[in-house]
């Protein structure tokens, strides 16, 4: 696993803002590659958006549900 991988699963990740420089290979921990098993695809994204839902940040203020909004939209563009 690539260290931008590791840093995407870490909740402090979420925490800084969104690097667009992130391949979307980077932000799930896959391999470049065509080829790619789509049950991972589905549990490294319920993952993923599991840790940077907006509303898991409700407490911590407007600023950090907008960071975790960033997150959750480049996320989900990832997996399209």
């Amino acid at each position: 696993m690539s260290a931008i991988a590791a840093a995407a699963e870490s909740r402090s990740a979420f925490d800084r803002p969104v690097n667009l420089s992130y391949s979307d290979f980077e932000l799930f921990g896959l391999p470049q590659q065509f080829a790619q098993d789509r049950a991972a695809i589905d549990a490294r994204w319920k993952e993923l958006q599991r840790e940077a839902h907006p509303d898991k940040f409700a407490a911590q203020g407007a600023a950090a549900q907008r960071v975790a909004l960033q997150w959750s939209v480049r996320i989900n563009e990832a997996y399209q």
